[in-house]
């Protein structure tokens, strides 16, 4: 473990002839002064903002590097708990080191007498920064009468790890290591991985379709704790819902038990100024054993930022509305409020979904890039040459608007596209299946009538959903009330509950739990009555009229609606 580091009487230095050997075309200029008083943590947010300055921001960005900052590193190890003499400490994904600085720094705080930091760094330039920090955090924590053991390999985690895997261990059994660790820490690299890379190949257990590298870590990482070890990871929400990642919820909370879940209300604000654009959560929770008793309730947290970070907002939340580990297919619901848990409670009193009621919902067809030579003007569908082609930006709360004006995408297919790329011209909902990151709505849903165009049939493109009755046809009042459902604040606030994407997809609305036919119809004669069929404040009064019995509170009404800029 020695480095080429120079101690003086009052000054570290960073071993910079090895850095340029290793990264000989980087300038590695203005290295900072370490002083002996400064915390190992302390020592670890300096090195790391030193390399940020100095590297590449596109290459940091392809392996997914995006380091923690010191106050996250921070509640981070709280969130660890009470440490206990002798203990081992997984940190994989090291970085400069700053979450095991962080634990060091708890260790000092409770008077440990001694722990172990085991943690991987496959990138040569970090791995010599990350063996500065931790020698300096040994170093430190030693003058304080505090033993630390370093083990810091430059290896792979994904490829060390599998190497002492079974499929048995994978799916909670355990590490047939005979030290298994007694906390995991980590903030992994987020990227998605092919099938073909080698380290899919390695752990296919828990690689399963596509995936993202931060979920393997999070798997091999709860894998190597002993039961009743703890686990602590800041990694993006996307995992918590959706088809994409089913395999991996039910391997992972087959094997933790959540305990704290931490949300930064900012998608920015993790990270600080690394242009991390996704939503990132702090879980932390324990290694199930074999007669583990699983708590009654997680406690949410939540904050702005790194600002109020020590100060968050608390929620405690009946563990059942939180994750349902027996389901074929968990989803993690992240209620923040008391108003989001009775939420829960209602939707979950209903049994239906689009299937219940005939329904089914579809993806449209029409990739542009693929059908160009097939996409028309708005003209040539007037001139009977074309059918519509409705864009994301067409679709606006219960009704499509077409043609736009000034827009420059083609609004139309010619007839003599292939037969794929049209859907039947039937009275239905269009749905987006994307949001703007600045909306105040996750699902906007449109009726089409079946009298909107003169054409026997449309084309949707592939950014939208549509969803019909197979074999069957929906009346425009159900069209009315589905469409106005989906659009309500309710749904909305349950999808935030259960989504941190802006993507909302097939996937997830066929499972939506949907209230009784009757009072779906009920909304749609209504308001498909209404004289301003646009006034969306009556709809959600119709709405809250019409679901009442279930719905025991009121829902604040959102900030008024952002449409999408046309030329999007």
């Amino acid at each position: 473990m020695a480095i080429g580091q120079v101690r003086g009487h009052d000054i570290y230095k960073l071993p910079l002839q090895e850095l340029r050997d290793l990264a000989p075309h980087t300038s590695w200029a203005n290295p900072p002064a370490i002083l002996p008083s400064s915390s190992p943590i302390e020592v670890c947010q300096i090195v790391g903002e030193w390399y940020v300055a100095h590297s590449d921001d596109a290459r940091r960005r392809e392996a997914g590097q995006f380091f923690t900052p010191l106050i996250v590193a921070r509640y981070m190890a709280n969130a660890a708990g009470a440490l206990h003499n002798e203990m081992r400490v997984l940190d994989p994904g090291a970085g400069v080191g700053m979450l095991s600085c962080a634990i060091c720094e708890s260790a000092l705080i409770q008077g440990l007498p001694c722990l172990t930091i085991v943690a991987y760094e496959s990138d040569p330039v970090l791995h010599t920064l990350c063996q500065f920090t931790l020698n300096y955090a040994r170093d430190f924590l030693q003058e304080h009468g505090v033993k630390l053991y370093i083990e810091l390999y430059r290896h792979d985690f994904i490829v060390a790890m599998a190497e002492q895997m079974t499929r048995a261990s994978l799916l909670s059994s355990g590490l047939r290591s005979e030290h298994p660790f007694d906390l995991a820490i980590l903030n992994p690299p987020y990227f998605k991985v092919n099938q073909k890379d080698t380290r899919a190949r390695l752990v296919k257990d828990i690689a399963q379709g596509r995936t993202n590298m931060y979920t393997m870590f999070m798997s091999l990482a709860a894998s190597s704790l002993r039961a009743g070890g703890r686990y602590v990871s800041i990694t993006p929400r996307s995992f918590a819902s959706g088809a994409y990642f089913s395999h991996f919820r039910r391997q992972f909370f087959a094997a933790i038990t959540p305990e704290l879940i931490h949300l930064f209300d900012s998608r920015r604000a993790a990270f600080g100024d690394a242009q991390v654009l996704q939503e990132n959560i702090i879980l932390a929770g324990v290694k199930k054993g074999a007669a583990s008793v699983d708590p009654p309730s997680v406690i949410i947290s939540r904050s702005r930022g790194l600002d109020d970070l020590a100060h968050p907002l608390i929620q405690q939340a009946p563990r059942r509305f939180i994750i349902d580990d027996k389901q074929a297919d968990p989803v993690l619901h992240l209620p923040v409020s008391d108003i989001d848990t009775h939420l829960l409670q209602a939707f979950r009193c209903w049994n239906a979904t689009l299937a219940t009621y005939g329904l089914e919902i579809s993806t449209g067809p029409v990739v542009p890039f693929r059908s160009s030579d097939m996409l028309a003007s708005a003209d040539k569908v007037k001139q009977g040459e074309a059918v519509p082609l409705l864009w994301l930006q067409h679709v606006r709360r219960m009704h499509v608007e077409w043609p736009l004006q000034n827009f420059e995408k083609p609004q139309g297919v010619l007839r003599q596209a292939s037969q794929k790329l049209f859907v039947k011209n039937a009275t239905q909902v269009i749905l987006r299946r994307f949001s703007a990151k600045e909306e105040p709505r996750r699902i906007t849903a449109a009726v089409l009538p079946d009298r909107a165009f003169s054409t026997e049939q449309v084309a949707l493109e592939n950014h939208l959903n549509y969803l019909y009755r197979p074999g069957g046809t929906l009346s425009y009042e159900e069209a009315v009330g589905i469409a106005a459902f989906l659009n309500s604040t309710l749904v909305d606030r349950y999808f935030r509950i259960a989504n941190g994407n802006t993507q909302v997809n097939a996937t997830e609305l066929r499972k939506l739990p949907l209230p009784p036919w009757e009072r779906l119809t009920g909304i749609g004669k209504r308001v498909a009555a209404m004289e301003d069929g646009h006034d969306h404040d009556a709809t959600e009064q119709i709405m809250m009229e019409e679901l009442g019995e279930d719905l025991h509170f009121r829902i604040p009404k959102p900030q008024k609606d952002n449409e999408v800029n046309d030329k999007h």
